[in-house]
């Protein structure tokens, strides 16, 4: 039973409680008038037994009426109570449901954070360990590159040997063609190299010849320019004792790299044995324009000089000669000459003794 139903059922009760006692009181009314119409007067106590009744008949509705109201005010209230209840039961289920459902969530979120934050444990551990791998690796690559930095650096060092420097540093040309006609990287041309120091080293001139030629003759045509300069250059040195065909030889190792200090010293020096002085000077010239810090080329040059009797050029090139080396005892020896020559015989004796300081060997002039 609704609360709107209940209301309109107790508001019917009322009016059918009013409508009860409105025939008592018309009837009541009706038997006054009749009983003055007719001039018979009621004794007085008849009227009051009636009114008496029809009081205890309104106190009577209204009493059940009350009575009425007060049960259906109570069925109001108590319907209203259990739809309260109802209502609170429905929200505490829901609030319930709703708890379950975000604990249920906040579980869930707490395992998978569990299990991110295990992920992520073994991500950290999987990532120190490539780690450790990438590091254990940029080390062995970068061995590989100083191993291969190196070996490249000995392999240029190597290929700028000549058959001039041989003489000059037997032991260190002895060792590296040793180590390189058993590298395994090392190529055709290196180990004809190696094989043509070996040949030199041995007396073998011929042998050491016919390997230079083949490497001059190999090196060019692949771009080893450098390499293919310098063996027309140790050609040239091993056939120094016959000065025309050594130019002819500088010449072509000249031709290939132009920029070649020592073959313009050597020509120099090779065209000074044929009298060629004013030739040798020039050659001189080149070789300082390219390299001017090569005491060689100023001390090959102070000789021509010191030949064409031109003795102060002589001493200014002797000069830059020792200054470049210090301990150049040819050109204290060479200088004090031309010192004697200019009259400065006290400084040429200073320089003579200089020079048998450094050398003790030394007793003659190099021109």
């Amino acid at each position: 039973m609704t609360s709107a139903f209940k209301g309109w059922l107790c508001m019917g009760l009322v009016a059918s409680a009013v409508a009860m006692t409105e025939p008592l009181t018309l009837a009541a009314q009706t038997t006054e008038i009749e009983t003055e119409g007719s001039g018979v007067r009621s004794a007085p106590s008849a009227p009051a037994s009636k009114a008496d009744s029809n009081a205890d008949g309104a106190a009577t509705y209204e009493v059940e009426l009350g009575r009425r109201f007060n049960e259906l005010r109570n069925e109001v209230l108590d319907e209203r109570g259990k739809f309260i209840d109802r209502v609170l039961v429905f929200f505490g289920v829901v609030i319930a449901l709703a708890g379950f459902l975000a604990f249920a969530r906040f579980r869930q979120i707490e395992r998978d954070a569990g299990e991110s934050a295990a992920n992520a444990k073994n991500h950290s551990v999987a990532a120190e360990e490539h780690s450790a791998e990438a590091e254990r690796l940029v080390g062995v690559v970068k061995d590989l590159v100083k191993k291969a930095s190196k070996w490249t650096s000995e392999i240029e060092a190597f290929r700028r040997t000549t058959a001039e420097s041989v003489d000059e540093a037997p032991d260190r040309a002895s060792a590296a063609s040793a180590r390189m006609t058993v590298d395994p990287q090392a190529s055709p041309v290196d180990k004809a190299l190696a094989w043509a120091i070996i040949h030199q080293r041995q007396g073998r001139k011929a042998q050491a010849l016919e390997l230079w030629r083949a490497i001059g003759a190999i090196a060019e045509p692949i771009g080893e320019v450098d390499l293919a300069a310098r063996a027309w250059f140790s050609i040239a040195y091993l056939s120094s004792k016959r000065a025309a065909e050594e130019v002819a030889y500088l010449d072509k190792a000249i031709a290939i790299k132009p920029a070649f200090p020592e073959a313009y010293v050597n020509r120099a020096s090779a065209n000074g044995q044929m009298g060629r002085h004013e030739d040798a000077v020039a050659d001189f010239d080149k070789a300082v324009a390219i390299d001017p810090d090569l005491a060689s080329a100023y001390f090959g040059r102070g000789n021509a000089n010191r030949r064409l009797s031109r003795h102060k050029e002589a001493v200014v090139d002797f000069d830059k000669a020792i200054e470049i080396q210090p301990n150049f005892a040819r050109a204290y020896l060479n200088r004090g000459s031309a010192k004697d020559e200019l009259g400065h015989h006290e400084e040429a004796a200073a320089d003579l003794s200089k020079a048998i300081e450094l050398d003790p060997h030394l007793n003659n002039l190099q021109a």
